[in-house]
């Protein structure tokens, strides 16, 4: 933004408030960034029962969406992996202990829902 100032305090003045905008919106944008957090990844290979169901991500025009084959190994995000094994669709180096893991946070998640809810309707019935 151009401003036409008459006087060296009014320059002075200007820049002050500018500056003072741009501090403050930096400021701002650094309180909404957030760090991205580290997901582990892990190699996979991928078993009889996953063969030609995980998506590679790849589309080739006119053929479709290109596939990992049996015996082919990707390296993948962990939270994914878990769930491909779930399915039986491929298996990598502690996936057993990964997925139990994996049920008992979302059992517990569930358990903490539920306590939830409960003390939500006792306090509804209570009115």
């Amino acid at each position: 933004m151009v401003q036409k100032v008459t006087s060296q305090a009014e320059a002075r003045e200007l820049i002050e408030k500018q500056e003072a905008l741009r501090k403050r919106a930096a400021k701002q944008a650094a309180k909404t960034l957030v760090n991205p957090v580290e997901i582990p990844t892990v190699e996979c290979v991928v078993l009889p029962q996953g063969d030609g169901k995980i998506s590679m991500g790849e589309h080739v025009p006119g053929l479709g969406t290109a596939h990992y084959e049996e015996g082919e190994t990707f390296t993948i995000q962990l939270p994914i992996a878990v769930a491909l094994y779930d399915r039986g669709f491929v298996n990598f180096e502690g996936a057993r202990e990964a997925s139990q893991k994996a049920r008992a946070e979302r059992e517990d998640a569930e358990m903490r829902a539920l306590a939830a809810d409960i003390r939500l309707r006792k306090m509804i019935d209570a009115d």
